[in-house]
């Protein structure tokens, strides 16, 4: 059913019923089923593992889980929430094999399908040593049954690793989905690992309280990290880009682009330079004086990598705690970029390329574009040395941590 359908039938319901009726399937919870395997194992529980449409924090999720096993040297298994995984994804992680979530082969490393089919969920096989990693609010909703299932069935109380990489609370302000996310941060029996002290801090400040808890720091993306030398003598354009995606509120793409309005308006200049959004696809958008801001939607890697090679400046906002990763991406590659503040959270303080505001509407992002254009800022790459590129070394110490919660098994 495709979304103008379902919309309409959403508007129906709305009229007959006086409320929106919410569906909420995506929670279902699966059962559980005893295995008698006794290997230690890490079961990753993800809403989509297609490399073709991950973003930041899927891959976050992605890297962490294959370092852990890594390092506590258990077999790994993929729980697959919502995107199903064809035999075409399956192909873009070697050695594993497709199977039913309520088998348990020896295989040690398997991926299954769990979409709710129906209203309900496939039934999970869970052994006596399963380690459960949660890596979304709704994916820790849905498995958080596991404990208790484990506890009846074998007498262990193993807590769930839940990776937490933004507020994500504020994804539905004021609301019932609001309660329901924060409910996931009051469970007893979680190992929390924050995406950024940053993120972490704002958490614990606002009360919620684990048993266990840590952090990692962002780091630049392997593929960007080998490009980044390659890319230093390409001739920087009269080019601003934005991290444009107009479906995610938190990114703020409404300011963006009326900010970009107000300067393509003041700045007698403006129509010498061009107007990039990457992210999401959407519409080109008309600003002032003939100026365009053209969508290019997700670029590879390689291209996203050219773009930061030859642009100026940036602007990447984020009404969260969260750093978020093109900010940093585009000060790595010496673009100077306009971002926000956010309670802890002073990016300034990451690179001289960031230009961090405490004060974000239309007027003070286009006067910071003005501001950098007119100071003539000097475009310099991050120094190699800088713990951002260090990649090897970002999950060392929650694999340390993890081991010694775990070291029993």
């Amino acid at each position: 059913m495709n979304d103008l359908v379902k919309n309409a039938i959403k508007g129906i319901k709305l009229l007959k019923n006086g409320y929106l009726e919410r569906d909420y399937s995506y929670l279902a919870k699966p059962s559980f089923v005893k295995s008698n395997n006794l290997n230690a194992r890490l079961n990753l529980v993800i809403s989509c593992i297609d490399k073709n449409k991950m973003y930041g924090g899927l891959t976050t999720a992605i890297n962490l889980f294959f370092y852990l096993c890594r390092t506590l040297k258990y077999e790994m298994r993929i729980l697959v929430t919502e995107q199903k995984v064809t035999e075409g994804v399956l192909k873009q992680y070697p050695g594993f094999i497709l199977e039913n979530a309520d088998a348990d082969s020896s295989s040690g490393k398997s991926i299954c399908n769990v979409q709710v089919n129906c209203g309900s969920r496939e039934k999970i096989a869970i052994r006596k040593n399963d380690i459960i990693m949660t890596t979304y609010w709704s994916t820790q909703y849905i498995m958080s049954d596991v404990i208790a299932s484990q506890k009846r069935m074998f007498s262990v109380n193993h807590p769930i690793i839940y990776l937490i990489q933004d507020f994500e609370p504020g994804f539905y302000p004021w609301s019932s989905e609001y309660f329901l996310c924060e409910s996931t941060y009051k469970e007893d029996n979680v190992v929390a690992i924050f995406n950024s002290e940053n993120l972490e801090n704002y958490v614990l400040r606002q009360g919620y309280q684990f048993r266990h808890h840590i952090s990692f720091a962002p780091k630049l993306n392997e593929t960007l990290l080998r490009h980044i030398g390659q890319t230093e003598k390409l001739n920087r354009k009269n080019q601003i880009i934005v991290y444009g995606r107009p479906h995610v509120p938190r990114n703020c793409f409404s300011i963006i682009v009326e900010a970009l309005k107000k300067f393509t308006e003041k700045y007698e200049f403006a129509a010498e330079w061009q107007y990039l959004s990457i992210g999401s696809k959407h519409s080109d958008v008309k600003l002032s004086k003939g100026c365009v801001l053209k969508s290019y939607g997700k670029l590879s890697l390689e291209e996203y990598a050219r773009t930061l090679a030859t642009a100026k400046i940036g602007i990447s906002l984020m009404c969260s705690p969260h750093p978020s990763y093109p900010p940093l991406e585009m000060a790595a590659y010496g673009v100077t970029v306009v971002t926000n503040s956010f309670f802890c959270k002073d990016l300034s303080m990451f690179s001289p390329n960031i230009v961090s505001l405490n004060v974000v509407n239309f007027d003070t992002v286009a006067q910071a574009l003005i501001d950098i254009i007119k100071n003539g800022k000097v475009h310099t790459n991050m120094e190699e040395n800088n713990k951002y590129m260090k990649t090897d070394e970002q999950f060392y110490e929650v694999g340390e941590y993890i081991k010694k919660i775990y070291e029993n098994i």
